[in-house]
C-alpha cells in the first residue's frame, strides 16, 4: 500500500484556502494547513512531500520560500500566482563549492554547456 501524498498549504489567503479545500477531496492526498510564519510552518512540514505557497509581490513571502528551500532542500514548493494564472515549481539542491572552478562546473551543469576558458 502506498502512502498518501502529503501536501502542506503554507498560508491563510483565500486562494490557498480554496485550493487546499479542492485538493482534500482527491483520494491519495493528505492536505495539511500550516501557519504562514517561520518557524511554525517548518514543524508542520516534517514528513510532507510538497509545499504550496501563494506567491505575491511581498518580500516576506519570498524570504519564507528561501528559508524553506534552505531548511528542506528536498521539498518541492509550488507557488500559486493568481494574478498571472501561473504555478511555479521551486526546488533546491545544495552542493559543496570550495573553489571558483566548483562554481563554474555547477553553472555549466545548470546551463548545459561548457564555458570557454
Amino acid at each position: 500500500m502506498t502512502h498518501p501524498i502529503r501536501i502542506v498549504a503554507c498560508g491563510d489567503s483565500l486562494l490557498l484556502t480554496l485550493v487546499a479545500d479542492s485538493l482534500v477531496s482527491h483520494p491519495g492526498l493528505q492536505v495539511i494547513r500550516a501557519a504562514p510564519r517561520w518557524p511554525d510552518a517548518l514543524a508542520q512540514l516534517a514528513g510532507c512531500d510538497v509545499a504550496l505557497v501563494e506567491r505575491g509581490n511581498d518580500c516576506e513571502t519570498d524570504h519564507f520560500i528561501l528559508a524553506l528551500l534552505a531548511a528542506r532542500p528536498d521539498l518541492p514548493i509550488i507557488g500559486l500566482d493568481a494574478s498571472r494564472s501561473v504555478l511555479t515549481v521551486l526546488a533546491s539542491r545544495q552542493q559543496a563549492a570550495a573553489t571558483v572552478e566548483d562554481l563554474m562546473r555547477l553553472i555549466e551543469g545548470i546551463v548545459g554547456n561548457a564555458v570557454d576558458k
